[in-house]
């Protein structure tokens, strides 16, 4: 939160953009981003950070919501590849979405992934 809180002292405008992917299918791009960055990343650290991205993000939704620099885009694509079915939620000082974004945020990660 500490980036976020240093842009918005300064003026800048923030937007957060949480995109919802089915935990299976992101934890098959993060092997596969393995094999290009060459980077391991243990299936137990994927699975720690699924179960806290959401407490985290809702953390600094509840903190910065009020913020006129502040926004917060939520796309869920629904389990699918592409956008075709995916919901959109935006909040913004004129789009007031706080009760929908706070629901969304509020609702568990599903990390029952295979190898």
């Amino acid at each position: 939160m500490g980036n976020i809180n240093k842009c918005l002292a300064k003026g800048y405008r923030v937007i957060v953009v949480y995109l919802v992917q089915d935990a299976q299918k992101a934890w098959e791009l993060t092997q596969a981003r393995e094999l290009v960055k060459r980077r391991s990343i243990e299936r137990g650290g994927f699975i720690d950070t699924c179960n806290k991205i959401n407490a985290n993000l809702l953390a600094i939704f509840r903190e910065h919501k009020d913020n006129s620099n502040f926004e917060f885009w939520l796309i869920n694509k629904q389990g699918e590849p592409d956008m075709k079915k995916a919901t959109v939620i935006l909040h913004s000082p004129e789009l007031r979405k706080v009760e929908e974004i706070e629901a969304a945020l509020q609702v568990g990660y599903n990390v029952s992934i295979g190898n």
